[in-house]
């Protein structure tokens, strides 16, 4: 185990610099310009080098299950599709149907979907029968997109990726080696990225659109397996990853609200209302961090001394309270 773990380190590192270099021959770089924040070009392969680990992983750890092999496997052709978009920045339409490819295949022949939203008192089990797949399907889309959302300092991503599988991992019973390998095989690649992308010590690197897509599909793809084969209460799982809903719908519903086309690239997300008052990357990704983790261990601990419904109604409220508060302060 310790030699497949070093095998990943070097190689992810090895990559970072090689493709860093290759990166500007092929002109694969994040331009400035008056909506972001760097100077310089900055190379977008973050989400490459991270896909390269995950395919070197099916190789070197054991899964039992065949899910983690595939959901790794996968990741190749989201990868490919955020790549496509770097180079020419495709529109909302094209970029939906480059992903819906491996996804699709994932869900509809892999039987790899959500089968119903869990017991909750007084409602009993929330079915969804035969729209299931498509609710899925649906989901992960716009999961994927909340997730782009989040991407727009540096380690804004990165940093709230690490937080919410935490979350997860902590929240998970009966763990087996079989998860505890897919956390390793999907976190490493992540934090060695984080010290390209934020360490001052070393050449700059941005995930770019197909490391934001693979990150937002590698958590869709956990929060799944966490409740079809972990049995975590899907509640827990939405607390784990509330920040990133809450920006989400909280944006969309402001850009309706104002008649703004809501696919267009804004400076209205959290991380950029964050940076604009603390005037910090760090502290920004301090807020952040520290807002997900302290709705997801709010919401969890009334899950265990209450209910599962209180801890859903909580999770509305939170996202009111949140919504007013950023229309107010962070706005």
């Amino acid at each position: 185990m310790v030699n497949n773990i070093l095998i990943i380190v070097v190689s992810c590192f090895s990559l970072f610099f090689i493709l860093n270099h290759y990166s500007y021959r092929i002109n694969l770089l994040d331009l400035p310009n008056s909506r972001k924040l760097h100077k310089n070009p900055v190379p977008l392969i973050g989400g490459i080098v991270i896909g390269l680990c995950l395919i070197l992983s099916v190789y070197l750890f054991d899964f039992k299950d065949h899910y983690y092999n595939i959901i790794l496997s996968y990741s190749l052709l989201i990868v490919i599709a955020g790549v496509l978009d770097d180079f020419k920045n495709l529109s909302a339409g094209n970029k939906l149907v480059l992903q819906s490819l491996p996804i699709s295949i994932l869900i509809f022949k892999y039987d790899f979907f959500v089968k119903d939203l869990g017991f909750y008192t007084y409602v009993g089990l929330i079915e969804l029968g035969s729209f299931a797949p498509i609710f899925t399907l649906l989901s992960i889309f716009l999961f994927i997109n909340a997730c782009n959302y989040i991407d727009g300092i540096d380690g804004s991503l990165g940093l709230i990726f690490l937080s919410s599988i935490m979350l997860l991992y902590f929240n998970i019973s009966n763990k087996d080696l079989d998860i505890s390998y897919f956390y390793l095989a999907i976190s490493i690649p992540v934090i060695i990225f984080l010290l390209f992308n934020l360490a001052s010590f070393l050449p700059k690197i941005f995930l770019g659109d197909s490391g934001s897509l693979l990150l937002g599909y590698l958590l869709s793809c956990l929060l799944i397996i966490s409740y079809n084969k972990y049995q975590t209460h899907p509640i827990i799982i939405a607390w784990s990853v509330s920040l990133i809903v809450y920006d989400f719908l909280f944006v969309n519903i402001y850009r309706i609200k104002n008649k703004k086309i809501i696919t267009e690239p804004g400076k209205d997300h959290i991380q950029h209302a964050c940076i604009k008052y603390t005037k910090s990357k760090i502290k920004s990704n301090a807020i952040i961090v520290g807002l997900n983790t302290s709705f997801a261990i709010l919401g969890i601990l009334f899950y265990k001394y209450y209910s599962p419904l209180a801890s859903l109604i909580l999770f509305i409220i939170m996202f009111l309270v949140y919504s007013i508060f950023r229309f107010k302060f962070f706005n």
